[in-house]
């Protein structure tokens, strides 16, 4: 499953699961907005989390993929300046 499509998910049931529960809360609705901003922080909290952790990987992705081509890059520009090196000292 994709990370995004799971997080859309996860994002979509929580609000649910408030909407729900203050459709049909037996207490007060003091004490039922403070559960709710407790329950809403704890999921912003996770999720939140989640996605810098999702985030953090598909960056060190893209990093380590864009070094190795700057890595090959550089040895090629290398090997091309001895190659020119040895022409200029042939002659």
């Amino acid at each position: 499953m994709d990370t995004k499509k799971a997080i859309g998910g996860l994002i979509i049931g929580a609000v649910t699961g408030v909407a729900l529960g203050l459709l049909f809360a037996p207490g007060r609705g003091k004490d039922t907005r403070k559960a709710i901003a407790k329950t809403s922080s704890d999921y912003l909290e996770k999720f939140g989390d989640e996605f810098k952790s999702s985030f953090e990987e598909q960056l060190d992705k893209i990093l380590k993929k864009n070094t190795e081509r700057a890595e090959e890059r550089a040895r090629k520009q290398i090997e091309e300046v001895k190659k020119e090196i040895a022409r200029i000292k042939a002659n």
